[in-house]
């Protein structure tokens, strides 16, 4: 069975990062934006987890994000349960290529 996924070591990695960052009450704009980053680049496996999250995009914006790299920003309670529920489910982020797909049949 042909899975494909992130390393297990990247994705134990992010997972343990962003436990720790969802402890805090404040995050670096910078260190968001990469967390953020990493977590896309592992759902690139498996879609529909991203939709997970909903608010962690929002904490900062795109036209922001380069002037505010290094400001501290307040990290709500809704974003960091957002970037744990990630890290639980980080182990689910792999796809079976061998797997068959369904066919649709239109009457």
């Amino acid at each position: 069975m042909p899975l494909r996924s992130a390393p297990i070591e990247k994705r134990l990695a992010l997972a343990t990062i962003s436990l720790q960052v969802a402890q805090l009450t404040a995050t670096i704009c910078g260190v968001h934006s990469c967390i953020m980053g990493a977590w896309v680049s592992m759902m690139i496996y498996r879609r529909p987890l991203a939709a997970i999250f909903s608010h962690a995009f929002k904490l900062v914006s795109n036209e922001e994000a380069p002037s505010k790299n290094h400001i501290a920003a307040h990290l709500p309670r809704q974003d960091a349960q957002e970037l744990a529920l990630a890290a639980v489910l980080a182990s689910f982020m792999m796809s079976n290529l061998g797997g068959q797909c369904d066919r649709f049949r239109f009457v």
